[in-house]
């Protein structure tokens, strides 16, 4: 079973302004500097369209060919990773990192934003668009249809549907890499808890370890 492709259409709302503008609007929007990385900036690049998977669908196709040799294990505690990291030469860990601070009862705590995701499921079968909204002003941040579901991310709540409260990784100067051995990988944004890391950046990351 092939996973499936799709063509990810991507726009600023504010057309009118030039996009490396837009790119400095929006870091400092998400991130409070001008200077990161974001997706506004990949269309600088000119990349207003491109190829893209659905997550779940490479999940359910890979529980079916490999779900007889995975082994569940519960994680409650620090120490139950450290566990498995005795059983394995290496392993990822995309476990949000608060989680970890707050299991060994750590008095600090890693700093977040919160933000909004509200989700409506499209009625008809759209195309994959994301809107991005760099105005400063404007509580929604990003907005579009994927796989057939609606979304509005936003710093705020929304007046209207059932917001869903998340976390926005800020930096910390918090030291957290004594807590883990040194074949224990921290992957993705939450897992590093890095803000400039993206969801593709998890597999790198992974190909250079293997």
């Amino acid at each position: 079973m092939d996973l499936q492709k799709y063509v990810l259409s991507e726009e600023v709302i504010q057309k009118y302004l030039p996009l490396s503008i837009c790119k400095k609007l929006y870091s400092l929007k998400i991130y409070g500097v001008d200077n990161i990385d974001n997706s506004v900036g990949k269309l600088v690049q000119n990349i207003q369209k491109r190829v893209i998977w659905n997550l779940n669908e490479a999940i359910d196709i890979l529980w079916a060919k490999y779900k007889s040799k995975i082994k569940l294990r519960e994680i409650n505690c620090l120490s139950d990773l450290r566990a498995i990291s005795d059983s394995f030469k290496i392993v990822f860990s995309s476990i949000p990192l608060d989680v970890f601070f707050h299991l060994s009862d750590n008095s600090e705590s890693l700093e977040a934003k919160t933000a909004y995701v509200t989700l409506f499921k499209s009625e008809v079968n759209l195309s994959q668009k994301v809107y991005y909204d760099v105005d400063p002003s404007s509580i929604v941040y990003r907005m579009g249809n994927m796989f057939g579901t609606f979304f509005i991310e936003s710093t705020e709540p929304l007046s209207f549907g059932s917001p869903i409260l998340i976390k926005k990784v800020e930096p910390s100067n918090i030291s957290y890499g004594d807590l883990f051995p040194d074949n224990i990988t921290l992957i993705g944004r939450y897992g590093s808890w890095n803000k400039e890391v993206l969801a593709h950046h998890a597999y790198y990351e992974a190909i250079k370890k293997l």
